[in-house]
């Protein structure tokens, strides 16, 4: 079947979505999601010489070994549907140094096909006031502890070795599975359900500081969000967005671990 979510976009059925390709013949393809769905029309795109761009958001290939639990069935499949988007893509976009060489560590594939791009963030006048006093140091973070990578257990056992009281937001997107966690006596944590742009930003302007301990961070858009509310700032260097950090902002980061 065929739905139209915006005036811009929509979504369609693989029978419909491989009719449109052959009816309008595209030029040039942008993948973000890499997905067997699509794995069907590579051919098609290949015999009408569409040009393909595979935007990175993570390289599988390193990251499902060192922070996630899955079985060996949906491993493979991931990994298997990961190598054909890329071997299949006229280009690979990522998102920092550290991913291209990532990707190029993983398939062999040459540097000039791989190509470094920025994210982008919508500006909304959300500014963080620091004349107003806090009596408490507040902290404000974007993660799962189901996320191994987002280092969310490091910044909890962090804050519990300060020797004054704290209270930690984290925002996440989706519910958590993992429960098993010790909350140090001077930290108080809240949970923020799933906010929109805009009501993650007022979220971030309540708070004193932003804080990421990722250990596994392709670009992070949430630091940058955080950063345009004018909030107070500490990240790991494995954080993409950081590469572009002039002189004045590498000093709000840190080596990980």
């Amino acid at each position: 079947g065929k739905q139209k979510i915006t005036n811009k976009i929509t979504q369609m059925g693989l029978l419909i979505f491989l009719f449109n390709i052959i009816r309008f013949r595209p030029q040039i393809v942008q993948i973000i999601t890499p997905s067997a769905y699509y794995l069907l029309a590579f051919p098609i795109f290949k015999l009408i010489k569409a040009k393909i761009y595979y935007l990175v958001h993570n390289v599988n290939s390193f990251t499902l070994d060192r922070f996630t639990f899955i079985g060996k069935y949906h491993k493979k499949r991931i990994l298997w549907i990961e190598k054909m988007t890329v071997l299949s893509s006229t280009n690979i976009l990522v998102l920092s140094k550290r991913e291209k060489q990532h990707m190029m560590d993983a398939y062999r594939i040459i540097s000039k096909k791989i190509i470094i791009v920025d994210n982008g963030i919508n500006i909304f006048n959300c500014k963080r006031n620091y004349l107003k006093d806090s009596k408490i140091i507040k902290v404000i973070t974007v993660g799962s502890l189901d996320r191994k990578e987002k280092g969310t257990d490091s910044l909890i056992d962090f804050l519990g070795k300060l020797n004054f009281p704290i209270e930690l937001t984290i925002c996440y997107y989706q519910e958590h599975m993992n429960k098993t966690y010790n909350i140090p006596s001077n930290v108080n944590i809240s949970w923020s359900v799933p906010l929109d742009e805009i009501g993650l930003r007022k979220e971030f302007t309540k708070n004193d500081f932003f804080i990421s301990f990722a250990a596994y961070e392709p670009f992070n858009i949430a630091l940058l969000e955080a950063m345009n509310t004018g909030l107070l700032i500490l990240a790991t260097d494995r954080i993409g967005l950081t590469e572009r950090f002039n002189k004045k902002l590498q000093k709000c980061v840190i080596a990980f671990g």
